[in-house]
């Protein structure tokens, strides 16, 4: 993949272009950092996905065999807690976007301060470099501040979604067992399958930050790619809206 955007970045000087109009911010760390958390994080979730879906098959026969009704509790809650997950946590993308996005600019700033350093100190412009340097900040900071009340909001529910999971078995199976029809033993059963099984239908609500980071990086790449793919079309164009994004 490096060497495929690499390869388009060089192409026809797209590089040069880039920079002469500001198409898009930061490519360097779309190319590096971005592609580096893609594969990696795609790798992840691919092992995750592949182990939840070995746990679903083998516990869910057994959930199922000790009593239909938990299964269906166990999918509506599910449905229900990956849909509040959404719900609450549906501005984490795009805040994880403006994040990588402000960090990689204060970033820039500074090593165009060590690339121009000559230049800074002959014409006295360490005030100027200084303010707009802390300018940069303060706006990665302030998306940051929102970043962390969203993840703390999404974090409250998870925690109670995890912790009803501890008494919802127990309340579903206990009038059949105080009526006589299964054995105290049957109850731990229950809950053990139970647990597993929802873990495998709740990826999305445990791994919603992660999700949510990752789908910002998927749009950086896109948006990238997107603008030097055809650059004969659209990447010059002054109708393109690239550096919008």
């Amino acid at each position: 993949m490096t060497r495929y955007y690499l390869g388009r970045y060089f192409e026809n000087q797209t590089f040069y272009k880039i920079q002469s109009q500001s198409i898009i911010d930061n490519p360097d760390q779309r190319i590096v950092d971005d592609l580096s958390s893609f594969t990696g994080t795609s790798l992840s979730f691919a092992l995750t996905l592949f182990t939840a879906a070995v746990d679903l098959i083998s516990f869910s026969n057994i959930l199922f065999g000790i009593y239909p009704p938990l299964f269906v509790v166990l999918i509506v809650y599910s449905l229900g807690g990956t849909a509040i997950s959404v719900l609450v946590g549906k501005g984490l993308v795009n805040l994880n976007f403006m994040q990588e996005k402000k960090e990689a600019d204060f970033r820039y700033g500074l090593v165009r301060i060590r690339e121009n350093a000559e230049s800074i100190a002959f014409y006295g412009g360490e005030e100027n470099e200084m303010q707009l340097l802390l300018q940069r900040f303060k706006q990665a900071f302030e998306n940051l501040t929102q970043l962390l009340i969203s993840s703390r909001n999404l974090d409250f529910f998870t925690s109670g979604y995890r912790y009803l999971i501890q008494i919802l078995p127990a309340a579903v199976v206990a009038p059949m067992y105080f009526a006589g029809k299964i054995e105290f033993g049957v109850i731990n059963q229950s809950y053990s399958a139970f647990n597993h099984v929802l873990g495998d239908f709740s990826l999305i609500v445990y791994q919603f930050q992660a999700i949510s980071a990752f789908s910002a990086v998927i749009d950086r790449l896109g948006t990238y790619l997107s603008c030097i793919i055809s650059p004969s079309q659209h990447l010059f164009s002054e109708q393109t809206m690239c550096f919008i994004l």
